[in-house]
């Protein structure tokens, strides 16, 4: 069955506005965004500008191969039990809330945490596994689990919450933007004052998300932490938000260190990731 395009279009346009955005910031400011917020850029603009077109190629390529196989009937499909997603995302979802709890386990800011090795190796197997592609995968496929659905949206949040990692609100609004854009545009148009208001408090709300984010990586008192008021709408924004959503000022980096990261690999061997896997087993 054909479904409509416009959803993946969606997401295309986002992801490439996104990128483009963080070129232009780029440009004009000087500096990096996201992870290299106030970081010098030394590319010539040439460079950039290549940077920007290897940045967004990939989502054009993703809706290109998504056009031509929805529209060409699929000889081979897999089906997916709900209910056993289900099951499996919830014991997902608990099984890394407990270890990062109890160790730390992908918590921001951490170093490497340490395990018994028997943990271990189920922490590297399990945590090869995103719940939140299960989760919204989850929430596509059940249309009348909502009770079911609301303990895995808690679970999730906690999660980002011990985690300090606050991509998978990023992640699950761009989700509610595609999924329930009709319902969206509805909700607005009742409420139109209301999303006024929101659009002027935007940049105040994410840079409070910031502060909180910071000050519980840092351990330390909210009230510490360097107040939003520092920096300005358009680098909350343009620099931090929409920086950590693209992909533009981490490749750009690498294209300046090009140099120190091939030298820095000349000593991997071919199974250099797989040798890494294996620590929990031969130390």
């Amino acid at each position: 069955m054909r479904h409509s395009n416009k959803p993946c279009l969606i997401i295309l346009i986002i992801f490439v506005l996104f990128s483009a955005i963080s070129y232009f910031y780029v440009v004009i400011t000087g500096e990096y965004n996201g992870d290299f917020m106030n970081f010098k850029s030394k590319l010539p603009e040439i460079k950039l500008f290549c940077n920007f077109l290897n940045s967004i190629t990939p989502f054009i390529i993703l809706f290109c191969l998504y056009s031509y196989y929805n529209n060409h009937s699929l000889k081979y499909r897999i089906v997916v039990d709900v209910y056993t997603l289900g099951i499996f995302v919830l014991f997902l979802v608990i099984f890394q809330i407990i270890v990062t709890a109890l160790f730390g386990v992908g918590r921001a800011g951490k170093e490497i945490y340490e395990a018994p090795t028997g943990i271990t190796i189920f922490i590297k197997i399990f945590n090869r596994f995103d719940p939140s592609f299960g989760f919204i995968l989850y929430l596509v496929l059940s249309k009348k689990q909502k009770a079911f659905q609301l303990v895995l949206l808690f679970l999730m949040f906690t999660l980002s919450i011990l985690r300090l990692n606050f991509g998978f609100l990023a992640f699950y609004g761009l989700f509610s933007l595609i999924y329930f854009n009709t319902k969206i545009f509805i909700f607005i148009k009742k409420h139109f004052l209301f999303f006024v208001l929101m659009i002027i408090l935007f940049p105040t709300i994410v840079g409070i998300m910031y502060n909180i984010r910071q000050g519980l990586r840092s351990s330390t008192k909210i009230s510490n932490v360097v107040n939003i008021k520092e920096i300005n709408a358009t680098g909350i924004i343009f620099g931090r938000l929409i920086g950590r959503l693209s992909s533009y000022s981490n490749s750009a980096v690498i294209m300046e260190r090009k140099n120190t990261i091939t030298r820095l690999s000349m000593d991997f061997t071919p199974v250099q990731y797989l040798k890494e896997a294996l620590i929990p087993i031969y130390g």
